[in-house]
């Protein structure tokens, strides 16, 4: 395993965005984009970067398009910011014991793009999604008053 991980072949179930191939051969790389799911991630990653809404937004307008798990399921925010995180959309793969490589996989989203994203999902970059006082969701506020506590 540690001989294939140096070689720059994804050793694990591959990644949302990707599907394996069983190819046999040590020079070709064993994990490809499945477009409907690359498009959905690209457009993910762009949503983040162009940080006008929150990650919890983006991931509803995602799952709204079509986004699932690999088991067909929603994805919940910690897996949708977990895959976020993954740089593997770079074409680079991490492992804990063998550090970070660069894979022989196609990358899905530039460095720029990616390393923006990490800095807007750690707190680092600002979001420029102001905070709403006045939602849809509350038409009222601000019209109606509690009686006992004001």
């Amino acid at each position: 395993m540690k001989a294939a991980f140096e070689a720059g072949r994804w050793c694990r179930a591959a990644p949302l965005g990707y599907c394996s191939v069983g190819t046999k051969n040590k020079g070709q790389p064993n994990i490809v984009p499945l477009e409907s799911e690359a498009c959905l991630m690209r457009k993910s990653f762009e949503l983040v970067h162009a940080a006008n809404d929150r990650p919890a937004q983006i991931l509803r307008m995602i799952t709204d398009m079509g986004l699932r798990s690999k088991k067909g399921k929603k994805l919940t925010l910690s897996t949708f910011l977990q895959t976020l995180r993954n740089p593997v959309y770079i074409g680079q793969m991490k492992s804990k014991k063998w550090g970070t490589r660069k894979g022989l996989h196609v990358r899905l989203v530039s460095d720029r793009v990616f390393y923006d994203v990490q800095l807007i999902l750690k707190g680092k970059k600002p979001v420029a999604a102001p905070y709403q006082l006045n939602r849809p969701d509350f038409p009222l506020r601000g019209f109606l008053r509690c009686s006992e506590c004001n």
